[in-house]
């Protein structure tokens, strides 16, 4: 789209925006940009605002999307602060502060992950209230923390809007929140939850690694007295001696604390609460157990299996399996039991993990959505768990398109799911091992064959391939593909691995 074609308003220019992706490098603005190929203008700075208030609230954005009727509202936030970003707004860097606030508490993604590249192209205009949000210990851990990354990325070098003399206040301002934190010792309370008493550590760690990534040599006396202090989190940057010599620093020769804060064994051996989530998914040692982890998956599918959230799943859908799942990929690849998991981890495991790990279509999204929506429902009424309201609220409306989308696009699927996916749209019935052995050997006669100068034509369906059990011995497949079908096969493949390689 030309800038000198777009008309109408705001709104009806953002019908054609694509879903933001969250691989893409929209920050360099070159595969979309806003000004160039969308008309925005410093004109449009009031609206765009307007839009960012959207993603305050999931009800009024859901009834924005009621009101117009189109889907696809749902993302004009995110686009709008990339547009104010593109434009340089300096009147929206308050706005923005404000709602990195109002959205503290629900760790969300976007704007952890979109702020920092914000604030970064807007530039000395965000760095003195970037520093009052993070040096505010009211704010929440996460609030902090990208706010310090967003100072980070201002100075970065590929920063072009960035004075010298504001790349030395920030280096500054790193050194001197050091400082601070190794002057105001804390001791961990043994009482209370990790996740309440290492925010003040976790702070300090992410400043520490910030600093190390910048090279700042001034700040090793107040690191190492931090450390001494055990104020750092050593699962992070290392202990004292790592840092140290990432630094290239003589030590002052403080003495280190015997058990130094590492918030991976805390968060690992905390005790789970809940009537059925009680069980240590680590064992003493700090590594999994996969005994107590299915055990831990089979009492809560036990305990569903007698609520009314579950007859209701079953009655729809005559499934509860995903629920399983996500128990399973949530101890197996986040560590993580419900009474612990926080909105990101469920985005993670239902958005990235499953479209990756397992092997469903994409038209089974309402169904995974509706049970695990109810199933968070059963843990939010039965048990009370305080992170249930938030990750309901992330089985909204919103979430079946959005697994639909990311279930149906190839680039997500890792390699086994990747090889399942192809049987499938081959013919083949990879739920069986008939089926499975079958994909194989047309799979290995379709490498096998590329290297053939010639090649004839046979029947090559599923019934006419015989059984292979070893990848490594194609010479047992006697089928042929022709030439068409065989640079069709390669085609399809190419593709795959062309859109893995651009994610």
């Amino acid at each position: 789209m030309n800038k000198d074609t777009v008309t109408g308003d705001l709104e009806s220019r953002f019908l054609g925006l694509p879903d933001p992706d969250e691989g893409m490098d929209w920050n360099r603005f070159e595969e979309l940009s806003y000004v160039g190929d969308y008309g925005v203008t410093l004109d449009d700075v009031p609206e765009l605002l307007e839009f960012v208030k959207k993603w305050l609230s999931e009800d009024k954005l859901e009834e924005w999307i009621e009101a117009t009727g189109h889907d696809h509202y749902w993302c004009f936030p995110i686009h709008a602060w990339r547009a104010l970003a593109e434009l340089h707004a300096d009147e929206a860097v308050e706005p923005l502060l404000s709602i990195m606030n109002e959205l503290g508490e629900e760790d969300d993604d976007w704007i952890l992950d979109d702020f920092p590249s914000v604030f970064a192209c807007l530039g000395d205009a965000a760095v003195t209230g970037l520093m009052k949000q993070a040096a505010d210990d009211s704010n929440q851990v996460s609030i902090r923390n990208t706010a310090l990354v967003s100072l980070v990325q201002i100075c970065a070098p590929e920063t072009e809007n960035c004075r010298p003399e504001t790349k030395r206040e920030i280096e500054q301002y790193l050194v001197d929140a050091m400082q601070q934190a190794a002057d105001f010792p804390k001791s961990v309370d043994e009482s209370k939850t990790p996740a309440e008493d290492l925010d003040f550590i976790r702070y300090n760690s992410v400043l520490l690694d910030l600093i190390l990534d910048m090279g700042l040599v001034a700040a090793a006396p107040a690191i190492e007295k931090a450390f001494s202090e055990n104020q750092i989190d050593v699962s992070m940057c290392g202990d004292w001696e790592d840092v140290r010599k990432q630094l290239n620093v003589e030590s002052l020769g403080l003495t280190m604390p015997e058990q130094p804060i590492c918030s991976i064994n805390r968060d690992r051996l905390a005790p789970r609460s809940g009537l059925f989530f009680n069980r240590r998914i680590f064992d003493s040692f700090g590594e999994y157990d996969e005994e107590t982890a299915n055990e831990y998956c089979e009492n809560a599918m036990e305990a569903f299996s007698k609520s009314q959230e579950f007859r209701e799943v079953e009655e729809k859908y005559d499934s509860t399996r995903w629920v399983y799942n996500f128990l399973e990929m949530g101890v197996r690849q986040l560590g993580e039991t419900v009474d612990s998991m926080t909105v990101s981890d469920a985005e993670e495991i239902v958005f990235e993990i499953f479209p990756s790990k397992i092997s469903v279509e994409a038209a089974e999204a309402d169904a995974i959505v509706f049970a695990l929506r109810k199933f968070w429902e059963f843990l939010h009424r039965e048990h009370q768990l305080s992170n249930a309201p938030a990750i309901i609220q992330l089985f909204g409306p919103e979430a079946t398109t959005r697994l639909r989308r990311e279930l149906s696009n190839p680039s997500n699927f890792g390699m086994a799911k990747s090889f399942v996916m192809m049987g499938y749209e081959a013919g083949f019935d990879m739920t069986t091992q008939e089926g499975l052995d079958g994909f194989m050997a047309f799979y290995n006669a379709s490498l096998t064959l590329s290297t053939r100068k010639s090649r004839d034509t046979v029947d090559y369906s599923p019934q006419a391939i015989p059984p292979s059990n070893s990848m490594r011995e194609p010479e047992q497949v006697t089928r042929h593909m022709s030439k068409e079908e065989l640079q069709d096969f390669k085609k399809n493949r190419q593709k795959l691995l062309n859109q893995k390689r651009k994610r």
